[in-house]
């Protein structure tokens, strides 16, 4: 009888330690699936102006976020030091996860018909009109932007300044999928709908 009893004592704390495990198991798979979840990255998209505060969700591209993505990738394309005609494919390609297929094509077409145009010029652009506000974005449809972008455009030539003009570009932004580790923004340039328009004279 004495080893009757043993033996049942012993299935009984070999059911209580299986019962043990397997609450760890579970334990153990929700720890691991709530910090995979918690190292994913959320999107917050913040508008410059929260005077009064603001409802923000997660996820959502405020136009602000679209127009200073369009103005740094276009200021940085349009940044040449000696010779524009080569330059600017290099600071193109170097954005090119940022551009669309079908954009950086155009760039590249345009770069070849105004190479001799482009050759020792020296080129930078800086943002102008002053501070941010909403008409510069207009969502065209969902995932689609026209952004405004009013910039003075100086070019030298040997050294010699030979164009300063206040320009208005017009750049088509769309957002698309993409691996955050190359395009954290998401948003790509898509097109230039209409040619550079003068909003001022040459000085």
């Amino acid at each position: 009888m004495k080893y009757a009893y043993i033996d049942d004592n012993l299935r009984a704390h070999i059911k209580s330690l299986r019962m043990v495990t397997a609450v760890l198991a579970i334990l153990l798979v929700s720890s691991v699936a709530l910090q995979f979840y918690s190292n994913r990255t959320h999107r917050l998209s913040l508008p410059p102006a929260l005077n009064y505060g603001a409802t923000i969700s997660t996820g959502s591209i405020h136009p602000w976020e679209v127009f200073n993505f369009a103005g740094y990738i276009w200021q940085y394309m349009n940044r040449c030091q000696s010779d524009c005609s080569s330059e600017l494919a290099t600071r193109q390609q170097q954005m090119i996860a940022f551009i669309t297929p079908s954009f950086a094509a155009w760039l590249a077409r345009d770069r070849q018909t105004r190479a001799a145009e482009l050759s020792d010029r020296t080129r930078y652009v800086l943002p102008i009109g002053g501070s941010w506000n909403s008409n510069l974005v207009t969502r065209s449809d969902n995932g689609h932007w026209h952004v405004v972008l009013d910039v003075l455009l100086v070019e030298t030539l040997r050294g010699v300044e030979v164009k300063r003009a206040p320009l208005r570009y017009i750049l088509q932004v769309v957002e698309m999928r993409a691996d955050p580790e190359f395009n954290p923004w998401g948003l790509y340039l898509d097109a230039m709908p209409i040619p550079p328009q003068r909003i001022g004279t040459e000085s």
